[in-house]
């Protein structure tokens, strides 16, 4: 004999309930896991920008530097004396990765730095390179003070 069992009223359907209540825990884990990526894209992608804002900030005080040490570029003593200079960096294929805008200041006279002769003069100058990114704005700022025996 054959046994037939009945199913309650209230059971019907509970496993479609259950179904697309799984179904819908699923869906919501795969768009979170989508939006995740997503965000980690942009931000490794606004790591690289900020750090070629970087180089190119390091690249614009060698530059001054390089012109300081070649007597490209005179230095003066006068109080407010400010040099400035900008460059546009650019890869072998021509894509513009960025620019540089560095200030030459001069700052003060005086005494060299500790365990130098006291009978010498030094001049103080500061150079501050701020390098900025073609994508996305990206800027960084550096300074490097420096000084020149008189």
């Amino acid at each position: 004999m054959n046994k037939v069992y009945n199913i309650p009223d209230r059971q019907c359907g509970a496993a479609l309930i259950v179904g697309l209540i799984l179904m819908m825990v699923l869906t919501l884990l795969a768009i979170s896991t989508m939006r995740t990526s997503t965000l980690e894209l942009a931000m490794a992608g606004n790591a690289q920008h900020h750090q070629q804002a970087i180089q190119l900030a390091e690249t614009g005080i060698q530059d001054a530097v390089n012109r300081i040490n070649s007597r490209a570029q005179d230095l003066v003593v006068a109080d407010n004396w400010q040099m400035r200079f900008s460059e546009t960096v650019q890869t072998s294929s021509g894509d513009n990765l960025g620019r540089y805008d560095v200030t030459i200041s001069f700052k003060e006279k005086g005494k060299p730095p500790a365990n130098y002769s006291e009978d010498i003069n030094a001049l103080f100058f500061e150079i501050e390179s701020t390098g900025r990114s073609a994508a996305r704005n990206a800027r960084s700022t550096f300074r490097q003070g420096f000084w020149v025996v008189e």
